[in-house]
């Protein structure tokens, strides 16, 4: 049994279709969706600050040029009774669709020493994994870590303070995804290019610690997002026996 083959491809979306082979039977995968929108435009500033004060909750910055990020709508969305929802939803427009692609990754050979070091070996299991965002045209390759990748730099352009958590809602059928808490990412600077995403064990940007498990590229090419646009992230994870 040849523990470790693996059907590695030099870029993303090629031949292998992001899946790592361990042993020539079990394929470790991953297939990423992301979607982008656009941020919603605030139609009556001072009203729809005066709302939020008088019940309460602190007015985003982003309001002061006639802006919120569906990110930021959605959090105060939650937190809202409904009548006040209402009202504000009439002081909004736009929050339209920017993009929808996906990503199918590749396992890294980090990746896979940790699954059979945890699964096998008596490993330490890593119990928090963080969703990552690349640059432009990433160029992922089997030996990728934390601290090199070659291929591809990190993009940190982006409100949130960490890395975004891939919350999992548990494993069935031989597949794990963070569907139901999707990772969320708000740019906060214009002319932000992205181009894919990875996950990895330490949720702090840029570090260049902690385990890479995957990382992969846009199937349909680049982003480029400006500020307050909201990014979306839903990885599922799979492994299955490929019948040879």
């Amino acid at each position: 049994m040849n523990i470790g083959k693996s059907q590695h491809s030099d870029r993303f979306g090629s031949r292998s279709r992001g899946r790592s082979s361990i042993g020539g039977r079990m394929v470790a995968d991953g297939l990423w969706h992301l979607v982008g929108y656009r941020p919603l435009t605030v139609i009556a500033r001072d009203r729809f600050a005066r709302l939020l004060e008088d019940h309460g909750m602190a007015v985003p910055h982003q309001v002061a040029d006639g802006q919120i990020a569906v990110s930021t709508w959605r959090r105060l969305y939650r937190a809202m009774a409904a009548d006040v929802r209402v009202q504000l939803e009439r002081l909004l427009v736009g929050g339209d669709l920017l993009f929808a692609d996906v990503i199918h990754n590749l396992v890294v050979n980090a990746g896979l020493d940790y699954a059979l070091d945890a699964a096998l070996s008596g490993g330490t299991a890593i119990t928090s994994w963080f969703v990552g965002l690349t640059d432009g045209t990433p160029t992922v390759a089997a030996g990728d870590t934390t601290a090199s990748h070659a291929g591809w730099v990190e993009v940190t352009a982006y409100s949130e303070a960490t890395r975004q958590a891939w919350t999992d809602g548990g494993v069935s059928g031989q597949s794990v995804s963070n569907s139901a808490s999707k990772a969320t990412f708000t740019i906060n600077a214009n002319s932000t290019t992205i181009g894919g995403g990875f996950l990895v064990s330490v949720s702090t940007k840029g570090a260049a610690t902690g385990t890479l498990y995957a990382a992969g590229a846009f199937t349909n090419g680049d982003k480029t997002l400006n500020t307050n646009d909201t990014v979306d992230v839903t990885a599922t994870f799979t492994v299955a026996d490929d019948g040879l």
